[in-house]
């Protein structure tokens, strides 16, 4: 695909950026596994694990992303630009669909069946929002 000079440095110096804050936050942080708990969903931070009910739930790189960033701002609406600049470092005048695709499969694999309220909820024409507690 081809690609502008200036865009490419850009984007380089954003991930360069945000590797050296990880490390960083890496550094200070304690050495025990950091989990976060809403409701029945369980993700730990240092293993990158997330278990449901209990059971383990296989997530790929970016679901993860996206799930521990919902779940860190717990309760808050996070934008559709937010989301995908914070875990894909999209630019704004980048359009895709592929946030919509990960939170549809988070909700498979938290097992959110159709009509059923689920844990992280849809707010129309703005993004997405981590809910506390889920009735099932």
């Amino acid at each position: 695909k081809p690609f502008d000079e200036e865009r490419f440095a850009e984007t380089l110096s954003r991930v360069r950026e945000r590797l050296h804050m990880a490390r960083l936050q890496a550094q200070s942080a304690p050495d025990r596994a950091q989990i976060l708990t809403i409701g029945k969903l369980e993700i730990d931070l240092g293993a990158r694990r997330v278990r449901f009910d209990g059971k383990v739930v296989l997530l790929r790189r970016k679901e993860f992303d996206v799930l521990v960033r919902l779940a860190t701002k717990s309760g808050n609406v996070l934008s559709r630009r937010e989301l995908l600049d914070d875990v894909w470092g999209y630019k704004a005048d980048v359009v895709s669909r592929t946030l919509d695709t990960h939170v549809c499969e988070l909700r498979r694999k938290l097992d959110v069946k159709a009509n059923e309220p689920s844990f992280i909820e849809t707010i129309a024409r703005v993004g997405y929002r981590m809910v506390s507690s889920v009735e099932r």
